[in-house]
């Protein structure tokens, strides 16, 4: 008898992975809905009259500055061995006509996630993570779904 061959490794040393994945993020205020307030708020941080046109979808949160943002990204990595790497990756969010010269400063960010290959090349993944910013009014959580490609 032939001994079996060795198993197939699904994550390797010196592997550079790309992933894509769409994304919704929520904001982590305390819900204000007092209309009066959220005027002010949004006059404050993003000029006069710049609510009027979207006042449905106000909150009062300075970065989304809406209830919920849809948006997408995508992540280069390389793992440098079998489980750690590093890697760089961005986001963009729909997030309204806010004027962000004085945007939130990123504070810290947790969360956890999974990935599945079905095959050694090609996977999917999907996370949740809860990001701390500058200010109360400022944290939101993130879902995120995606597939991944591994070289």
């Amino acid at each position: 008898m032939q001994p079996a061959p060795p198993p197939c490794e699904w994550y390797r040393t010196n592997e550079v992975t790309v992933s894509v994945w769409g994304a919704f993020a929520f904001p982590g205020n305390d819900d204000s809905r007092d209309s009066r307030e959220l005027i002010r708020f949004h006059e404050t941080f993003e000029g006069a009259d710049t609510h009027e046109f979207d006042l449905g979808h106000l909150s009062n949160d300075r970065f989304l500055a809406r209830d919920g943002s849809w948006g997408g990204g995508g992540s280069i990595k390389y793992f440098f061995c079998k489980y750690i790497g590093i890697g760089v990756e961005e986001e963009v969010f729909h997030v309204s006509d806010v004027n962000h010269d004085e945007d939130a400063v990123l504070a810290g960010e947790a969360g956890g996630g999974l990935e599945y290959r079905f095959t050694r090349h090609i996977g999917i993944m999907a996370d949740f993570s809860w990001h701390f910013l500058d200010g109360p009014n400022n944290n939101f959580g993130m879902v995120r779904s995606g597939v991944t490609f591994a070289f």
